[in-house]
């Protein structure tokens, strides 16, 4: 008797256990899963864990944006003067690259927390941006947060970075933090917690045998 209560209460907990391990994942077909901690890094940023970065404007870590030898262009395998059609005078920035590979509908996905400071930069102009390869795109010009996709319309590989420019002067602490989003699908997730809720009454009525 004894035996079979505690192989009951082992499959419950198992079966409660899987169900909560799965709600952190979804099966979507076709998602990239990003990992901060393998990105590089140019000027002031820090790769927080594999779910998070933080990336920084207005300090003297930052690179210049004169195309150059050490500059930021340099660091993303942009042209000189890449940034400047979007963001004209720009100074100084910050960014994190990493090549990411995939195929023809692949996407990933990271949600943004941009806080501009504007105390401190008579401008406050400062901005993120994203590159694609030798594209530009802004993220956002305004404190702001928001979500980032990508979907890859040729199989292959693309050079993906994200930063922050400074804007007519080199001043403003300007904080750009991105973070893999958590994601809950319906129909995995209901079964899931269902089966956690289920293996949880399995468990209690073991216990009363």
């Amino acid at each position: 008797m004894l035996a079979t209560v505690t192989k009951s209460v082992i499959a419950a907990t198992t079966f409660s256990l899987l169900g909560i391990g799965s709600l952190g994942f979804c099966d979507r077909a076709h998602a990239i899963g990003l990992n901060f901690s393998t990105f590089d890094v140019g000027g002031d940023a820090t790769l927080d864990s594999p779910l998070q970065a933080t990336i920084r404007s207005g300090s003297l870590s930052t690179l210049i944006t004169d195309g150059g030898v050490g500059s930021l262009q340099e660091f993303l395998g942009l042209p000189a003067g890449a940034f400047d059609t979007l963001f004209p005078n720009n100074t100084f920035g910050s960014a994190i690259k990493k090549t990411v590979s995939g195929t023809v509908g692949d996407s990933f996905t990271f949600d943004f927390n941009f806080t501009q400071d504007t105390s401190s930069s008579p401008s406050g102009l400062d901005t993120a941006f994203v590159t694609i390869n030798n594209d530009v795109f802004s993220l956002a010009t305004a404190t702001s947060t928001g979500k980032y996709t990508y979907t890859f319309t040729a199989t292959g590989d693309i050079n993906l970075g994200i930063g922050v420019l400074d804007i007519d002067d080199d001043l403003g602490a300007s904080t750009l933090v991105v973070a893999v989003p958590f994601e809950f699908e319906a129909t995995g997730g209901l079964l899931m917690l269902g089966g956690f809720f289920l293996g949880k009454h399995y468990l209690r009525k073991s216990k009363e045998k």
